[in-house]
This record gives structure tokens, sequence and C-alpha cells, in this order.
């Protein structure tokens, strides 16, 4: 009993995520930015978090894996929501709407609908790890300027840059599985 309540710890994390979102989209569309910066931090430190518990409990699960996925999907929707939505804009608003614009279609589509075998969903599975976590820093980055001011996120964004090779390592077994190594 011990052993399966051990493999829930982290996709319990992982809900942590999907519960934010609308408090996330909610913060930011009203104007509080600080509120809605927090919010968001937790929400990726919960990404960052479930993963490292997941190979420490050696908990992983194939429902694990998507509901980080959807987990992920969603906090990146209200977290671009919520920019769109807000009555004031930060100058990166722009050019994260685009980029997510050009890129969550095509994740979505072939994380969710492709089947397994498909190249496409192979694909997607190496590359979405990245796209999600560049459109979290910088949404992040968007609510952090609004919220806490530009000269604290420069030491923010410095952080996450010390922060995202340890990221990126931790999702290498899908790029070794992409690549066939």
């Amino acid at each position: 009993m011990l052993i399966k309540a051990k493999k829930c710890i982290p996709s319990l994390v992982s809900l942590v995520r999907p519960i934010l979102a609308p408090f996330v989209f909610l913060a930011a569309t009203s104007g509080r930015w600080q509120e809605a910066f927090w919010l968001f931090a937790i929400s990726l430190l919960s990404d960052y978090l479930d993963g490292l518990l997941a190979i420490a409990l050696d908990a992983k699960t194939v429902w694990g894996k998507r509901i980080d996925r959807a987990a992920d999907f969603s906090m990146t929707l209200s977290g671009l929501a919520g920019i769109v939505g807000a009555q004031e804009f930060s100058p990166f608003a722009p050019a994260i709407i685009s980029g997510a614009l050009s890129c969550l279609p095509i994740s979505f589509a072939a994380t969710f609908l492709s089947p397994e075998k498909h190249w496409l969903c192979r694909t997607a599975k190496a590359i979405s790890p990245l796209i999600f976590l560049a459109l979290m820093i910088a949404v992040g980055t968007c609510y952090a300027v609004m919220g806490i001011g530009m000269e604290t996120t420069k030491w923010l964004l410095l952080a996450c840059a010390l922060i995202s090779p340890f990221a990126i390592w931790q999702k290498r077994h899908r790029f070794q599985a992409w690549l066939g190594i």
C-alpha cells in the first residue's frame, strides 16, 4: 500500500499547476501582477519538483507523464491568457504571444492526438518540454516585470539561466529516445 501511495506523490505535485492556473489568470487580468507572479513561480517550482520526485522515488508512470503534460499545458495557457486579458501589457507580451501561437497548437496536436509510434508524436515529446520551459520562463518574466519590477527580474532571469540546464538535463531521456541513443 505504501509503495502505491509513493508513486502518486509526483502526480499530486503536478496537480498544483492546474489548480493554480485559474488563480494566476484572475490575478493577471485584474492587474494584481505581484500575486500572479508568485502563483506562477510556485507552479514553475512544482513543474521542476514533480520530475525530481518521480526520479527520486522511482515513481515514473504513464499517467504521471500525461498529468505532467496536461498540467504544463494548462499553466502555460492560463499564463498566456492572463497576459492577453490584462488591462496593461508588459513590453514582452507581443513576442510571447506570437511565439506561443506558433508553438502551442503543434505541440498540443502532436502530444495528445497523434499515435505513439508516429514520428510527429515522438518529435513533439522530445521538443515539447523545451517549448513549455521556454514559454513558462517567458510568461514568468512578463509577470515578474509587471509585478516586481525590472531590476529584480534581471536577477531572476540570471537565476533561471543557471537553473535551466538542470531542467533540460532532467528531460534528457526524451532527447535520447528521440535520437535513438
